[in-house]
């Protein structure tokens, strides 16, 4: 059986450098978020919209919901930067 995972859909716009757009986010035509921007699970930046740097949108239209005083948190699903010495191949 195929599950779909819910995931953003990105099309033709401009995503500023650290950003995080969520999973079932949607990021219009024409549109940019600046960097370390946060995009929420079910918010749609309409075309052409304009999110500047820090921000955090949510809902659909997204708005912005106030501006980051820091860096976007790492999300919970994602491994430590540490983690990453510890992988390894495995061979099936």
């Amino acid at each position: 059986m195929l599950v779909d995972q819910p995931r953003p859909e990105i099309a033709g716009c401009r995503i500023g450098r650290g950003s995080i757009v969520e999973p079932g986010a949607i990021v219009c035509d024409g549109s940019a978020t600046g960097a370390e921007s946060v995009v929420r699970a079910g918010a749609c930046v309409k075309q052409r919209a304009l999110c500047g740097a820090g921000s955090l949108g949510v809902g659909a239209p997204a708005r912005r919901a106030g501006p980051r005083t820091g860096p976007p948190p790492m999300p919970g699903w994602a491994l430590p930067p540490d983690a990453v010495a510890t992988l390894r191949m495995v061979q099936r």
